[in-house]
């Protein structure tokens, strides 16, 4: 149990924790995020999160565009993205529906119950999430309020 924060944070970080809350602003960072049962708020003006956990949940905050990647076994998956973003999106899922909540988005692909692939926006940098056997939920940021 803990917190962690970090500021202007450049360069590489790797973390591997339990039950902990993780607040990072950086710039250009390459964060890797072993984690069980946190929450991630991530806000960097570019670089990339790869969070990597075999259960437990795990919410994650992206607050300014940056490459993410999450891959879990069991573990549920709760990303919420900023209400405006340019990005490629690739989601699967193998036992549960894909729940999206997105509102004012173009998105340009193809949606199922357990795999969404395409661009949002006007696509650009990578975002893939996966699950084995965890819920998997995705919404952006204007979804805060209601």
């Amino acid at each position: 149990d803990g917190v962690l924060f970090t500021d202007n944070l450049s360069g590489t970080l790797n973390v591997t924790t339990e039950k902990m809350d993780i607040d990072i602003k950086a710039n250009s960072l390459v964060a890797t995020i072993s984690a069980k049962n946190a929450t991630v708020n991530y806000m960097s003006k570019g670089g990339k999160l790869i969070l990597n956990n075999t259960s437990g949940n795990n919410k994650i905050n992206v607050v300014a565009y940056t490459e993410l990647e999450v891959q879990t076994t069991s573990g549920d998956i709760h990303v919420l993205l900023p209400k405006t973003i340019d990005c490629n999106l690739y989601i699967s899922t193998i036992k549960r529906p894909i729940i999206m909540n997105l509102e004012e988005v173009l998105f340009k692909g193809n949606i199922t119950s357990n795999l969404v692939k395409g661009a949002m926006g006007k696509g650009g940098g990578e975002i893939k999430i996966s699950t084995q056997t965890g819920d998997l939920s995705l919404s952006n940021a204007v979804m805060l309020g209601k």
